[in-house]
């Protein structure tokens, strides 16, 4: 069985292209987080949201699952394997948080007080607001110019903000970005006991989470393998979905 956990902004359709495959060969599982998609409410830290899913296998009837997580997801996973080690049967943590070097000058402008709350809400207006029409005139812009805005995946966030919550997506983003901050140390000192295979992949082309982050995640984690994914970059779940359907296979089998 596989839990995917999207990452942050998201929602579980993050996933749709990796989870389509791997159903014809696992169960699949992926939620929405708090704070996100259909379930709404107010956004929790990576501890928190590890808690949660452990819920939710007791709720789905599943004893252990493969839980393979994206970015700020991958945070939550590793959160979950040091908290609820015994659900946890392999971790599959792709282009991941989890150490203080996953963490860049902008995450800590848009953890600050005010400061981030603005930049969350402004770059999510913006490319909730201005991409669609821009893509739209790509044919009227410059080749290079045009080819880069269509590579662009859409944003993952609702086009209502996610006011139908009860609560903004920029305000989920926020208090996640906080926790970020706040559990990383803590989690980055737990990795030397993980005690599941793992796997850490990452694309050769991810400008959020950079390559050295990845290594050290993978050399901090007893016996992990890194896995490198030439010509893509951050969101992996929407640029290779092949090779990660292939690799999570492998690790939800036990080989």
């Amino acid at each position: 069985m596989a839990l995917l956990v999207h990452g942050q902004p998201g929602q579980g359709s993050d996933w749709e292209n990796v989870a389509v495959d791997l159903t014809s060969s696992n169960r699949v599982v992926v939620p929405d987080r708090p704070g996100y998609g259909r379930t709404g409410g107010r956004a929790v830290g990576l501890a928190a949201n590890a808690d949660s899913l452990d819920r939710l296998l007791d709720d789905k009837g599943v004893d252990s699952a493969t839980v393979v997580g994206h970015s700020y997801g991958g945070g939550v996973a590793l959160a979950m394997a040091l908290r609820h080690g015994d659900r946890v049967g392999a971790l599959v943590l792709v282009s991941s948080v989890g150490t203080g070097r996953s963490i860049g000058p902008y995450d800590r402008l848009l953890g600050l007080p005010v400061l981030g709350e603005g930049l969350a809400f402004a770059g999510m207006e913006l490319s909730r607001r201005l991409l669609p029409p821009l893509r739209r005139r790509s044919a009227q812009l410059p080749p290079a110019v045009g080819s880069w805005l269509r590579a662009i995946p859409e944003p993952s966030v609702p086009s209502d903000g996610g006011r139908r919550h009860g609560g903004e997506t920029w305000r989920s983003f926020v208090t996640e970005q906080r926790a970020l901050l706040a559990e990383t140390p803590s989690l980055e000192a737990g990795l030397g006991s993980v005690q599941v295979p793992t796997a850490v992949v990452a694309g050769r082309r991810d400008r959020l989470v950079p390559a050295r982050a990845s290594a050290e995640l993978a050399e901090a984690i007893p016996g992990a393998e890194l896995v490198w994914l030439a010509g893509v970059g951050h969101l992996l779940p929407q640029e290779a979905p092949g090779p990660l359907v292939e690799i999570v296979r492998r690790y939800a089998s036990g080989r």
